[in-house]
């Protein structure tokens, strides 16, 4: 029998601990609590959002023999058990469950000219019911069964005195053909690939107090944190040192590793066609393979700000960090496209005033691009700092956007044009060639002279 109780807790504006340190002060109270009272596993989950996952550690362990994975099972829980931040370590190999073994004594019931099935049909229909009729009420039906009243099948000893129709003596009782008793058994025997296996799950819980600042931020990034994976490499490597002491066994890791390496590889293939049709549209629109190249290193420098953002605001590196930097990959080009193109067509009327054309696009489009980049970071910022009530799944998404956007349109306005500027060098070195019509070092002065009135000027 299973029995669940949640508990819901009040925003955490209302609240002074988080829901991890609320779960760790009740854990050990809660097991304690509930095993008197007769419980034989308590576990202790956090209702996350997003779809339902499996277990933070399951691990799937086969042999020749069942028993064989059972020990194994057994020790690996051990070695489990002896690191902090891994919890709720149990397995599917039970035997608490009983059965009823019905023994028939051959002998006996061939003198009375009963058999097996006989007595089978006698216990299901006495106890289950058979079947005798059914019951149309509209569209529906209902079977009509026929079986003991229920207080003739309370416990062992009426199944023990059930009486057995036999035509030569009347009513035979079960004890005198067969031997019943209780045995331990299984509920339910687990198969993986076809083969019956034992699983070992397990949670993840952070035991310890969590760093702030970059302290935490690099434990999470470097693996000083117990995390599944870290849980899984633990239980990889304990069976690899065990392994020569069981001949054909196996472990498979699973659980949320598992669907994280499967979300990753997904996700990298996103990246990449999402990438590649960027630099395919920026080819068709600039005509030139190589200014998209400019464009594409600026996603480089949103990732920068991405990891700054975690990093202040303590937010961990998730998937859902993840898909932020991919959305933020789309986002940040827009910025050097408008300032690329704006190069682009003052080159073109104006043929041969290059630094004068970077100049001129940075001051004319420095306003549009730092504004638009504004208006999307202050639409984010109350997400991201949980303003109203704080999510867990949705905080880093936005933090990593909005991070990544500020910093990426910082670096795009000083880097770009260096960038392009730096490319029409080589491409004018390998081609000998000189810029023809050059503009002066006044005519440059005086736009960047310009450029510095109106920046001190809107400041």
């Amino acid at each position: 029998h299973f029995g669940m109780l949640n508990v819901i807790l009040k925003s955490g504006r209302e609240r002074t601990h988080s829901v991890v340190d609320l779960m760790e002060g009740v854990r050990k109270e809660a097991v304690a609590l509930l095993t008197s009272l007769g419980a034989t596993s308590v576990v202790l989950e956090r209702m996350l959002e997003g779809p339902p996952v499996g277990a933070d550690v399951d691990l799937k362990i086969q042999s020749p023999l069942w028993e064989m994975s059972a020990e194994i099972a057994r020790r690996i829980r051990k070695e489990l058990a002896g690191h902090d931040g891994i919890a709720d370590i149990r397995d599917n190999y039970s035997r608490q469950k009983q059965f009823m073994e019905i023994t028939v004594d051959e002998a006996r019931a061939g003198e009375l000219g009963l058999d097996q099935n006989d007595l089978v049909m006698a216990v299901q229909a006495a106890f289950h019911g058979m079947t005798v009729a059914t019951y149309n009420r509209g569209d529906e039906s209902e079977d009509v069964k026929l079986k003991y009243p229920a207080s003739y099948r309370r416990d062992f000893t009426d199944l023990m005195n059930l009486r057995l129709a036999v035509p030569s003596r009347g009513g035979v009782p079960l004890k005198d053909v067969a031997r019943v008793r209780l045995v331990p058994g299984f509920q339910n025997i687990y198969h993986y690939n076809g083969k019956e296996t034992v699983r070992v799950t397990a949670s993840i819980r952070d035991v310890r107090a969590r760093p702030k600042g970059i302290s935490g931020f690099l434990a999470n990034l470097t693996g000083e944190k117990m995390t599944a994976v870290k849980a899984n490499r633990i239980a990889g490597d304990f069976f690899r040192r065990i392994r020569k002491d069981y001949p054909g066994a196996r472990l498979v890791s699973g659980g949320l590793q598992d669907e994280t390496n499967e979300s990753l590889r997904d996700l990298g293939k996103a990246a990449g066609m999402a990438i590649f049709l960027i630099f395919f549209i920026l080819c068709l629109q600039f005509n030139s393979f190589t200014q998209p190249f400019i464009i594409m290193v600026t996603i480089p420098f949103a990732t920068l700000g991405v990891l700054v953002g975690l990093l202040v605001t303590g937010n961990p590196l998730t998937f859902v960090t993840l898909i932020g930097l991919l959305t933020l990959a789309g986002i940040v080009v827009n910025d050097s496209l408008v300032l690329i193109d704006f190069i682009n067509r003052y080159r073109r009327d104006h043929p041969g005033r290059l630094y004068l054309a970077i100049v001129q696009a940075c001051r004319v489009r420095m306003r549009p691009i730092i504004l638009t980049s504004l208006t999307t970071i202050f639409g984010l910022a109350p997400m991201a700092f949980g303003l109203g009530g704080k999510s867990i799944f949705w905080a880093p998404l936005a933090t990593a956007i909005m991070w990544g956007l500020a910093f990426s349109t910082l670096l795009i306005l000083s880097m770009v044009p260096a960038y392009y500027a730096i490319l029409k060098d080589i491409d004018d070195l390998l081609h000998r060639r000189k810029r023809p019509g050059a503009e002066t070092w006044a005519e440059i002065d005086a736009a960047f002279n310009d450029l510095v009135t109106e920046t001190r000027g809107k400041g």
